[in-house]
This record gives C-alpha cells, structure tokens and sequence, in this order.
C-alpha cells in the first residue's frame, strides 16, 4: 500500500511540475520579448541609420 501511495505522490508532482514549467517558459519569454521590444524601441530612437532595425 505504501508503494502504490508513493507512486501517486511522484504522479502529481510531475503534473504539477511540467505545468508550472509551461507557465514558467511563458512568463519568461513574456519578458525577453518586451525587453527585445524595448531595446529596439531605444535603438530605433538612437540609431540615425537604423541598422538595428533590419
């Protein structure tokens, strides 16, 4: 009966794990994306030629 307890326990904490994971990678890329939006508002704003642009 033990066995079968740990087995559930390691089920749902994978589940639990690979959600978080998901959530995680979206909030991360949410802010590598605005800070690359940034940098390139800045640079647009900067840069006279507009090399970053391309």
């Amino acid at each position: 009966m033990k066995k079968q307890e740990e087995i559930q326990i390691d089920s749902v904490q994978y589940v639990y794990d690979k959600e978080f994971e998901k959530q995680w990678k979206a909030y991360y890329f949410s802010l590598v994306k605005r800070e690359l939006h940034q940098l390139l508002q800045d640079g647009g704003h900067h840069e006279k030629n507009g090399d970053i642009c391309s």
